[in-house]
């Protein structure tokens, strides 16, 4: 068996170690002390193709492996750990169970925005009093009239409140003893999101508290089968598994010395980067299949 990287999957490490060193690490302490969320480097990770690594080209993906998808997380936790959450919660917690789950009409609505990068989805399924027990959650969704009313609330939800955030699915119970996935857009009526919540790391990253106070959204909403939700979150969880792995990785391969020191550390090697690169302009970078023709893809806030 083969454990070496393919020539591709290198140039996608090499691509991300890079941006990472040259554009995230004179950022990191800035954003982490003002626990500013950080839309440049979104939006230049979205030109890079990196917000929808594992989901197909037909989607505005990258149509890459789950293992590229890893050394990327790998790549971003080894500089700034907000920055990877950011784009690990978006991919594997708010577009994959999209794309595992979502009928035709969900798919073409929502996976080209969300997997080039225009805009972010979150997942709901942690609540106040029940953490992330899938079986112990209390927010409702009851049919009426074909709509689903939701009512109830979730905590520490991630990318659910950025200017760019599309959509959240939530874990609701929509029966006795009945979970089931909803898709509700940011703006809905009755959808309600906390300020950003303070917290002792990850400050970059956004994380809230969402409140659902008869909040209407279409019948045609559902994500997946009804009554399935606990199914739907493990398969979404599993499918994030081995770039959860990559995480605690970067984690380890990351400097042991103080944060300021680290950040320091990192920017001289950004110098030395784009001197480089300077030098050795040949030097070539990844870019998802689809966008080799020249063609790109962009971040937009709003």
């Amino acid at each position: 068996m083969n454990f070496e990287l393919s020539e591709e999957q290198e140039l996608l490490r090499r691509t991300v170690r890079d941006f990472a060193v040259s554009r995230v690490a004179p950022l990191a302490e800035e954003i982490d002390r003002e626990a500013r969320f950080p839309y440049e480097l979104v939006s230049e990770m979205a030109e890079l193709g990196l917000m929808g690594i594992p989901i197909p080209e037909e989607y505005g993906g990258a149509g890459a492996d789950t293992l590229s998808y890893a050394l990327a997380i790998e790549e971003l936790t080894r500089i700034d750990s907000s920055v990877a959450i950011t784009v690990a919660a978006h991919t594997s917690l708010g577009t994959m169970p999209i794309y595992l789950f979502g009928n035709d009409a969900q798919k073409e609505e929502w996976l080209p925005r969300l997997a080039s990068g225009q805009g972010l989805a979150a997942f709901g399924l942690t609540e106040p009093s029940s953490g992330s027990d899938a079986g112990a959650i209390r927010t409702r969704a009851e049919l009426k009239d074909g709509s689903w009313i939701v009512n109830g609330s979730k905590m520490f939800i991630t990318n659910a409140g950025t200017d760019i955030t599309k959509c959240v699915t939530i874990t609701a119970l929509t029966g006795d003893d009945e979970t089931s996935n909803l898709i509700v857009p940011n703006g809905t009526p009755g959808y309600e999101i906390s300020a950003p919540m303070h917290k002792l790391g990850w400050r970059a990253s956004d994380t809230r508290e969402l409140a659902f106070k008869d909040c209407a959204v279409p019948e045609s909403n559902l994500l997946g089968p009804r009554g399935r939700a606990s199914t739907s979150s493990w398969r979404s969880s599993t499918a994030g598994a081995s770039p959860s792995r990559r995480w605690a990785s970067g984690s380890r391969r990351a400097p042991t010395t103080s944060r300021s020191r680290t950040r320091r550390s990192a920017s001289s090697s950004a110098g030395r980067s784009r001197a480089s690169r300077r030098c050795s302009s040949h030097s070539p970078t990844w870019r998802p299949r689809s966008t080799r023709d020249g063609s790109s893809s962009t971040a937009r806030r709003g």
